[in-house]
């Protein structure tokens, strides 16, 4: 008799999950690591390899035991797996190898009516609302309801810009936003004045 409550339970609330679950935010599983950006590797049981590596300028760190690597142009997940099938060939017996990123190398700008306008890093899965709480919140002037977004291209978070073409050369696409659009990088967030 339980199980046949937790079966109907089950089959009422399964289609509500899946619609919180299409409603999140994706993960930028496609953001691909870029020069000077910092990610942390951690190597289960092995702290003298873990450790948080700077992205050099050509786009490679030195890693123990492996040596100079080429990481800019992977995936956080594409670099774990670099790692974990190299460290297995001769090193680690079964490596269990995480990889994230800790600093972006792009920027979002925010202007208008936020009290501390300027440019900040991009941040994975970044929103209208976060940079706008980077930026110190919304001023009392304000129009939340009204801002737009200027963006270069068509680029998704992590493309190079040559796979991205520009929508129209010299030209920026204005996006009406939310608070919870999610922002690429270099994007221009504008937050207007009110209209009295």
């Amino acid at each position: 008799m339980r199980n046949r409550s937790m079966k109907r339970l089950f089959s009422f609330l399964f289609p509500f999950a899946l619609l919180w679950l299409s409603a999140l935010p994706a993960r930028a599983e496609e953001y691909t690591i870029h020069e000077r950006e910092l990610i942390q590797i951690t190597v289960y049981e092995h702290a003298d390899i873990s450790g948080d590596y700077r992205v050099s300028g050509d786009g490679t760190i030195f890693f123990p035991l492996l040596g100079i690597l080429r990481v800019a142009g992977l995936t956080e997940k594409e670099l774990q797996e670099k790692l974990t099938a190299q460290l297995a060939d001769g090193f680690l017996v079964n490596p269990q190898i995480t990889v994230r990123i800790l600093e972006y190398r792009d920027y979002v700008y925010i202007t208008g009516e936020v009290k501390k306008p300027g440019a900040y890093s991009y941040e994975e899965n970044m929103t209208v609302i976060k940079a706008v709480t980077l930026a110190g919140g919304f001023t009392e002037l304000a129009a939340p309801g009204r801002i737009k977004i200027l963006r270069k291209n068509s680029a998704a978070p992590g493309k190079p810009v040559a796979e991205n073409p520009p929508n129209a050369p010299g030209k920026e696409k204005e996006i009406k936003a939310k608070i919870e659009t999610l922002v690429f990088p270099n994007d221009i967030i504008i937050v207007p004045e009110r209209i009295f």
